[in-house]
């Protein structure tokens, strides 16, 4: 069996080189992992002869990629206006420490805004707000851990 260092190992090369989708073979099993957007945690499957076919594997570095219908944020309300983290890391309100943050409470957000950073394996990812509406809350810090799917800002 494929053990999970080196599913590991196969996702840190894809992201490194940004590979889209990966396909390894040992003997009867297989692993297929492919990414579903250029930020989002890959997706692995495995497949293995039908006599000793193990349960699919989901490694703690990958989160199931968004579905088109969650990744959009095309209206407030469908969202319980939040505005969500697209994907696991560590917030950043603004550009630099010694910069004005993109946005903050009572702010007026359209589609394009650009409302913090979050850094995910080194690289910083712009966060648009994907919406319309005004910022009523920040709901984390600078330098906070966030989760994938979790509101970082309320909206009125």
């Amino acid at each position: 069996m494929i053990d999970r260092k080196t599913i590991e190992d196969f996702i840190k090369m894809m992201v490194d080189h940004e590979i889209v989708e990966l396909d390894v073979a040992d003997g009867d099993q297989s692993v297929t992992i492919r990414r579903a957007g250029a930020f989002a945690a890959p997706q692995v499957t495995m497949s293995a002869s039908p006599a000793a076919a193990p349960a699919p594997l989901q490694p703690q570095a990958a989160a199931a990629a968004p579905s088109a219908e969650t990744s959009k944020h095309s209206a407030g309300a469908a969202e319980g206006n939040f505005i969500k983290s697209p994907m696991v890391g560590t917030f950043y309100s603004r550009p630099n420490p010694d910069a004005e943050p993109f946005i903050s409470a009572g702010g007026k957000v359209s589609d394009s805004t650009v409302v913090c950073l979050i850094e995910a394996m080194k690289v910083f990812n712009e966060i648009k707000a994907e919406c319309r509406g005004t910022i009523a809350e920040v709901l984390v810090n600078d330098g906070d851990a966030v989760e994938y799917g979790q509101p970082l800002f309320r909206l009125q």
